[in-house]
């Protein structure tokens, strides 16, 4: 980057970047958000998420027991600054979630359908009943329909958590609790090693 304007642009993309990605992260109970699996393209700051699972318990529902919602280590937050956290990052995310709850109607199939193929697929993978038929196929999805629903209806009120409400100080205070909650060195230092809290 040979200018300051260059480089705050930068700084911008990948704010925004981060916060819709955060917001994914959140919204989904996304899996082990490692270093490794947290990737930005240094040519313009498109933030990039290999291996995004869905986090599921034995029982396969959401993991709703995450200690962190979303990766933003002390690395990420000074890169982003105070200026851009407060200026881009939490509007960005607020803006996203209440774009999605606008549509909720309109997403509540697709919810349905991604939830369904990946708990479907999540489900053959623990279990020892491998047999793909059509009729064993419509059963599981019958079983897991209840899972299915529960999911949707969790990210759904995820979303609605990062979405202004009438009585609150700011438009985007759930995202500010939430921002707070991820940058907490209480919860960052009860993080595995793999975490690397300190990058």
């Amino acid at each position: 980057l040979r200018t300051i304007e260059q480089y705050f642009h930068f700084q911008r993309t990948f704010a925004s970047q981060t916060a819709l990605n955060s917001l994914l992260q959140y919204i989904f109970t996304v899996n082990e958000r490692i270093p490794s699996k947290f990737i930005f393209d240094q040519r313009n700051a498109h933030v990039l998420s290999p291996d995004f699972r869905f986090s599921y318990t034995n029982q396969g529902f959401m993991d709703e027991k995450k200690p962190l919602p979303f990766r933003l280590t002390c690395n990420i937050e000074n890169f982003i600054g105070p200026f851009l956290m407060k200026g881009i990052f939490a509007p960005a995310m607020a803006s996203a979630a209440a774009a999605i709850c606008a549509n909720e109607q309109e997403n509540e199939q697709s919810l349905q359908v991604l939830f369904r193929d990946d708990i479907v697929s999540w489900y053959l993978s623990k279990s020892s009943q491998r047999d793909g038929s059509q009729r064993t196929m419509q059963e599981l999805e019958r079983q897991l329909s209840d899972r299915v629903k529960k999911n949707v209806y969790l990210v759904h009120s995820r979303l609605r958590e990062c979405v202004a409400t009438e009585g609150s100080a700011t438009v985007d205070a759930g995202v500010h609790k939430l921002i707070s909650i991820a940058t907490s060195p209480e919860r960052l230092a009860d993080m595995p090693l793999n975490f690397a809290p300190w990058l």
